[in-house]
């Protein structure tokens, strides 16, 4: 008995080793440019972009290792594809302002809305309601609004505010509710009026992103940062792969990107596929492997920050004299004070400004946190 004893313990002092997250290549073609979706047999449809007079959806077909870059023909810069109902795909065109519904069975392609200001990103909610954002039209590319196709057909103006600007990346969390991003910022929309609420920080600016169902996280393809990007449920921010422009294989800790724009999961999970736009034209995938996880050598610096609700003043308060960048934005994303942190234990003062809810955004070198905070 005591021998048992003593192996357990010494199992548990070995290190936890990981599966490790290999980062590979999958095919490497001009059509491959923006927004991908990958469908429950693991077959990969791509897009092949706006601005670049592409009429194609391709298709890599995971069990015999090809890929047909005009796999289905007739739109106009597609941007982005999403399945909805029995065989049908909706697509985004950049270049004609349109959303297409293309059925798989016949290779009808469909009108669904236009008149739009160069749709990109689509994400449909549980009640089929089929919502788009809008980049904006050349050469300003200053698109503001979401909208809105409903499962009669029924096309509106779901959401227009300055708050959003060349919104591409919208998707829904575990909670229903419709995320979108505008200019490093995440914002939820609320469903009763379409106003935009700041939610979280990224830090980042995110091209097309999806949700994770298993562990209720965002990951997001950070185009002009070569990353992909990692927000939990909290709203706390990671990189999770990436880290400058090149181009590298392996594990994600060492793994390079160049201009990431699409991100899909396998209908499993276990694989996180990537496209690269802009040049590189790749599709790439993750191979997720997360069966044991490995603690992080990099703690978290920041301990807490407290009262929270409060009249205006609170303690931020680390573990150590790292660096601390401290940003507070309003609820509409207005950066309102910016301050970088030395002490263990700082103030902030925010009872010059009014009543409510901001949002804190705290980083150092090695991780990006956000919270709300409140005042009363």
């Amino acid at each position: 008995m005591k021998k048992i004893i003593i192996l357990d313990i010494l199992l548990l002092l070995l290190p936890l080793k990981s599966f490790t997250q290999i980062v590979e290549t999958v095919i490497t073609h001009p059509k491959i440019a923006d927004g991908i979706y990958v469908d429950n047999s693991g077959n990969v449809f791509t897009t092949s972009g706006g601005l670049a007079s592409g009429t194609e959806i391709g298709k890599y077909d995971i069990s015999t290792n090809n890929f047909n870059p005009d796999f289905a023909v007739g739109f106009s810069g597609p941007i982005n594809i999403a399945p909805y109902r029995d065989s049908l795909y909706i697509v985004s065109n950049y270049d004609n302002s349109t959303v297409y519904a293309y059925n798989l069975n016949s290779n009808q392609i469909d009108t669904i809305a236009l008149g739009l200001d160069e749709p990109a990103g689509i994400i449909i909610d549980a009640n089929e309601n089929i919502f788009v954002t809008n980049w904006g039209q050349a050469p300003a590319w200053a698109g503001h609004q979401i909208h809105k196709i409903s499962s009669s057909g029924y096309v509106s103006n779901y959401a227009d505010s300055l708050i959003l600007y060349r919104p591409q990346g919208i998707t829904i969390n575990h909670l229903g509710e419709l995320i979108v991003h505008s200019e490093q910022r995440l914002y939820k929309v609320n469903p009763s009026d379409s106003s935009l609420s700041l939610w979280v920080i990224v830090g980042h600016y995110i091209g097309n992103m999806v949700f994770r169902k298993k562990y209720s996280c965002i990951y997001g393809a950070s185009n002009q940062g070569h990353k992909i990007i990692k927000i939990d449920h909290l709203g706390d921010v990671s990189i999770f792969s990436g880290s400058e422009l090149g181009y590298l294989d392996g594990e994600i800790g060492s793994a390079l990107f160049e201009r990431p724009i699409g991100v899909a999961f396998s209908k499993s999970e276990d694989t996180l596929y990537i496209s690269e736009g802009l040049g590189a034209n790749r599709l790439r995938r993750v191979i997720m492997n997360e069966t044991v996880t490995v603690p992080s050598n990099k703690t978290q610096n920041v301990v807490g920050i407290y009262p929270n609700p409060s009249n205006g003043t609170y303690i931020i308060k680390v573990k150590d004299k790292n660096e601390i960048s401290v940003e507070v934005y309003s609820s509409s994303g207005e950066l309102i004070f910016f301050q970088t942190k030395f002490n263990i234990e700082t103030y902030l003062d925010l009872s010059k400004f009014p009543k409510g809810n901001y949002m804190i955004k705290l980083s150092d070198e090695n991780q990006i946190i956000t919270k709300k905070i409140i005042k009363i």
